[in-house]
């Protein structure tokens, strides 16, 4: 028996540390699960037939009624106190215990001795069947002692509840049947509670761990984000601010505490929300995918500002979207820069008025809704503009120029685009323009540049003329078509004398 003995014990510990049971049973739920399988089922399985037929052999009874006894109080031993020992080898564990009683001992203590009352009022009487009466506290010492203070509440039941249901108390009393059958019932209450208890236990320890790493982890990220340039922003799934990074107030002069809790459009312009939330679907959409996207600020000076954002999703235990985190960046400097170097690239360095790519791109676009509205397209050229150069010089020629610039930017409309598409050539779109209206504008321009007056310093005063072409962007025509047609009318203009008005035909 002896020999037995020593074996199951040897297999036992064997087995927990092949199966890496041994050095964490109590961490989680899946350890625990795995070491109760081991020391529970595997190890008192194995054993309880051999060991049978030794006491059988011995005494001659029945081999299951040898066996079945073996099992349920082996397992009832491993489970009940290989725990306990197991958690007083991890240093970890008693640091854990310690820290847990040290930080509330009062309660610590009370909530043990009310485990003793408990199972001492329980197991005393045999009149009420209160077996389910101690595991409230076991479980409420799981929570306030941890994994070894679990353990301690459980072998506290083991002895108090063994041996008042050996002595012939408790609610197991109540049960009809031998002494032994009543004890293995107790066993089996006892593994029930065993089974009850340390899994809580273990899952407790678990989340006490995951939310410790979750807080260092927030700790470095709020150190982190409270010194970069960039504003940090968390929102929930609609867009709703949880929280902002305090160099969101140096990056647009908000507080913080000031948008919390408000939707992100809040201080989006208005016409931006629907990039900003198609922005915000396509990173919820794929949570593996940064999104990328420029949007407007209303600042609170009044002024307007540009956002460089990145965002990401992140999902919950379950795979759906849980929120998004934002990385904002002030790109307004950027922005204006690229603009004003769109704006050079599409503009006249003399005049200040678009050139002629920019003109052409515009046509194009005009030409392409031709068929939505009505437009207008008018070409005009400054009447012996050579003569100009060669009696008043260059310097005097480009004033000429910018000062007709001028002059038929006043006749125009805002929304007319006017462009100088060559030396002394302009061209202007007119949209939303019937002919009549086109006619009564390039009429006003005309009149405008005849009463012009250039000073040229000691060579006089220079006075110029134009002749224009118009024609009405029609569907269907493509911008050269439409360009030659103005053209042909231009030239008609000159052929008949300049300073004058025609429509093609």
């Amino acid at each position: 028996m002896a020999a037995a003995l020593m074996t199951e014990a040897e297999l036992a510990a064997t087995l927990l540390r092949l199966t890496g049971a041994e050095r964490a049973p109590l961490d989680t739920v899946k350890g625990f699960s795995r070491f109760a399988v081991v020391v529970g089922i595997i190890v008192p399985g194995l054993c309880a037939l051999p060991t049978a037929m030794i006491i059988c052999t011995d005494n001659g009874q029945p081999l299951a009624t040898a066996a079945v006894p073996w099992f349920a109080a082996h397992s009832l031993g491993f489970l009940t106190f290989a725990p306990l020992l197991l958690l007083v080898r991890q240093p970890a564990s008693l640091s854990e215990f310690r820290t847990l009683v040290v930080r509330n001992v009062p309660r610590a203590v009370g909530l043990l001795a009310c485990v003793v009352a408990v199972c001492v009022g329980t197991f005393w009487q045999h009149t009420l069947p209160l077996l389910f009466l101690p595991l409230l506290p076991l479980v409420a010492v799981a929570f306030v002692t941890g994994r070894l203070g679990a353990a301690i509440a459980l072998i506290v039941l083991a002895s108090v509840g063994g041996g008042f249901t050996l002595a012939g108390y408790g609610p197991v009393a109540l049960m009809a049947g031998t002494p032994g059958l009543k004890a293995q019932f107790f066993q089996f209450y006892l593994v029930v509670a065993v089974m009850i208890v340390l899994p809580v236990a273990a899952e407790l320890r678990r989340r006490d761990a995951l939310f410790l790493r979750l807080q260092e982890s927030d700790a470095g990220l709020r150190l982190l984000t409270d010194h970069l340039g960039d504003a940090i922003l968390h929102t929930d799934v609609t867009g709703v601010i949880r929280y902002a990074s305090p160099s969101l107030e140096g990056l647009s002069g908000i507080a913080p505490a000031d948008i919390v809790t408000l939707p992100h459009e809040t201080i989006i312009v208005a016409e931006d929300h629907a990039v900003m939330k198609a922005a915000r679907e396509a990173a919820l959409a794929d949570p593996d995918r940064t999104v990328r996207v420029d949007y407007r600020v209303n600042l609170p000076t009044g002024e307007i500002g540009w956002r460089e954002t990145q965002i990401r999703a992140y999902q919950d235990s379950d795979g759906y979207p849980a929120g998004l985190v934002l990385v904002v960046r002030d790109s307004t400097d950027r922005r204006n820069e690229v603009e004003a170097l769109e704006r050079a690239a599409g503009s006249d360095p003399l005049t200040g008025i678009a050139n002629r790519r920019a003109f052409f791109a515009a046509l194009d676009d005009a030409a392409g809704s031709a068929n939505a509205r009505s437009s207008c397209l008018a070409i005009f050229d400054i009447d012996h503009f050579k003569q100009v150069n060669d009696r008043y010089g260059h310097a005097n020629g480009d004033q000429v120029l910018k000062a007709v610039a001028s002059e038929a930017q006043r006749a125009l409309r805002g929304s007319d685009l006017l462009a100088r598409v060559g030396g002394e050539e302009f061209a202007a779109i007119l949209p939303d323009a019937v002919l009549s209206d086109a006619h009564t504008a390039c009429e006003r321009l005309r009149q405008r540049v005849e009463a012009l007056c250039v000073d040229a310093g000691a060579r006089g005063v220079i006075r110029v003329t134009v002749s224009v072409g118009l024609v009405e962007i029609a569907s269907g025509a493509t911008p050269s078509e439409l360009y030659e047609a103005a053209d042909q009318a231009l030239y008609a203009a000159k052929h008949e004398g300049r300073n004058m008005l025609k429509v093609a035909a």
